[in-house]
């Protein structure tokens, strides 16, 4: 079952408009227990796909659907940075889910 729902959140992940500007992601795992996110995603120009590992909260409204990321750590330092950057300045980060998967990501996630 658990690799039934991974497959279902990387599909989903992988049709949001900002991931396809940015890459793909080739592993994605979500603990809905923990909160806990791990990504390997490799990036539009780069050879070798980055590792990320964090922690989230679902975000379901009625205009749209979020996983906020509210901590994490990059394999690439550069992107870390950047990573840490965003979640200094804000509460957390937003990424959008498609509205046709949010109905569904809701009771997994």
């Amino acid at each position: 079952m658990k690799n039934i729902k991974s497959k279902a959140i990387k599909s989903a992940a992988n049709q949001s408009d900002m991931v396809q500007r940015l890459g793909q992601f080739q592993i994605l795992e979500i603990d809905p227990k923990e909160k806990r996110i791990f990504a390997s995603i490799i990036l539009k120009g780069e050879g070798v796909p980055i590792q990320f590992d964090g922690y989230y909260e679902f975000i379901n409204t009625a205009e749209a659907s979020y996983i906020k990321i509210v901590k994490g750590e990059v394999s690439k330092e550069w992107i870390h940075e950047i990573l840490q950057l965003g979640l200094e300045q804000k509460d957390g980060i937003m990424i959008p889910i498609p509205q046709k998967y949010s109905f569904i990501l809701k009771f997994i996630i």
